[in-house]
């Protein structure tokens, strides 16, 4: 096994303590062919780079650990749901994992994983100024990376170091916590180094948070006429046949719940626009894989809305405990008048509330989102900030964000009132 090391300017390996060379060594022996950096100021750490899906197979145990055990979980970057999608919609795109290391105090123990970032590599804006930023993509609503609890401040400085002595200006942090531990680390390590981030964007998403119980929690979110509306509809679907809630049970096959949610979304709105799962070859068999893993791993709660034994809504449920992400949602747009969907979400907040001891659930929804804003009363500060690494350029960057923003809003106000006054002549 071949591994590229990677040494930061003004350091060298050789010149290192003893206990980081024999870090390096270890790993150089043990992994494959990630790319290996060191940190100076922090011998015990290092980060190794895999820039391919193939690559991650001796840091898969590692990974796993870290996103059942970090203090902030994100279903999103657990490798069951993550690597699907770095097959699916890489597509040529610059993406890599970074893994940051500590050595155990016992060198003859294995090496400590203290976060996962899966990042890509793009330009920025602004010319001559490259940048890395979180991966996301169309079914993946949170970013927020994986971190050790113990070493939290550490892999953040491994992570900024690393990006630094590699070219990168930037990095560019989208769809992440704001009340997190991610976020607190990154704040206290950036005011560390005298560096200003650019929160280019933030707000606030529908929460489900643990309550005493269901009608506790539905008298504190849903006024009495709104309750009173939706038992009526609830009233007037089971007049129409057999009404029934299902869960996907253990030991049930899954592979039918799949078919029945992908042809209910694909004969909706979703499907008339295009959009929907089933639309993109690609894109099903993602969706497939990603429930039929997390189904195995004990990761997926599937349930819904049946009338006369036919689906009319469909929700999908990845679990990260102590907590969960209301993945996907489809209801029958011929039942629409009744609100399927809002019928099935009463269903999930009783089921949440009395049948499981999750103490909170991620709507993944955008912050407009009437329905859900409606029904979860709690809310998560999510946002998108800019960290310069340390250079001149990215830190002049980021600096005069704020004065770009506010001569754009006063550029646009400008041109709306000459625009009123020459439709007012």
């Amino acid at each position: 096994m071949n591994l590229q090391l990677e040494a930061e300017p003004g350091s060298s390996v050789s010149n290192g303590s003893l206990h980081e060379q024999l870090a390096c060594n270890e790993t150089q022996s043990q992994r494959g062919s990630a790319l290996r950096t060191c940190i100076p100021g922090l011998p015990e750490f290092w980060v190794d780079v895999c820039p391919a899906a193939e690559d991650v197979q001796p840091y898969l145990h590692d990974w796993e650990w870290l996103a059942k055990n970090t203090n902030e979980p994100n279903c999103f970057y657990d490798p069951a749901i993550f690597l699907p999608g770095m097959e699916t919609f890489r597509k040529g795109k610059d993406w890599r994992i970074v893994f940051v290391y500590r050595q155990n105090k016992r060198v003859t123990d294995p090496p400590v994983l203290c976060g996962v970032f899966p990042l890509e590599a793009e330009r920025s804006s602004l010319p001559g100024l490259s940048q890395l930023k979180l991966i996301t993509h169309v079914y993946s609503y949170l970013s927020t990376p994986l971190l050790h609890s113990h070493y939290a401040q550490e892999a953040v400085s491994a992570l900024i170091h690393w990006a630094r002595a590699n070219g990168y200006g930037l990095l560019n942090f989208s769809l992440v916590h704001g009340d997190g531990l991610f976020y607190r680390t990154l704040i206290d390590v950036l005011n560390t180094k005298q560096i200003s981030p650019f929160v280019v964007s933030q707000y606030s998403r529908a929460l489900l948070v643990r309550k005493s119980d269901y009608e506790s929690y539905q008298s504190r979110n849903l006024r009495g006429h709104s309750r009173r509306d939706i038992n009526r509809q609830r009233r007037r679907l089971e007049e129409l046949g057999q009404f029934e809630f299902r869960q996907l049970q253990a030991g049930e096959p899954i592979s039918p719940w799949i078919d029945s949610f992908l042809k209910l979304e694909a004969e909706g709105w979703k499907g008339a626009e295009g959009t929907a799962i089933l639309a993109f070859e690609e894109h099903s068999r993602y969706f497939r894989q990603v429930l039929e893993q997390t189904w195995q791993t004990n990761q997926l709660q599937m349930h819904g809305i049946f009338l006369d034994g036919e689906p009319i809504a469909l929700k999908c449920n990845l679990v990260s405990a102590p907590g969960a992400f209301a993945w996907k949602i489809a209801y029958h747009e011929g039942f629409a008048k009744y609100s399927p969907g809002v019928q099935l979400e009463q269903e999930n907040i009783r089921l949440f509330q009395a049948e499981t001891e999750l103490e909170w659930m991620d709507s993944c929804a955008v912050a407009s989102h009437s329905m859900i804003n409606r029904l979860w009363c709690d809310r998560r500060s999510i946002k998108h900030i800019l960290v310069p690494t340390g250079g001149l350029l990215a830190e002049c960057y980021t600096s005069c964000r704020p004065l770009l923003r506010w001569t754009r809003k006063l550029f646009r106000n400008l041109c709306g009132r000459m625009t009123r006054k020459s439709v007012s002549r």
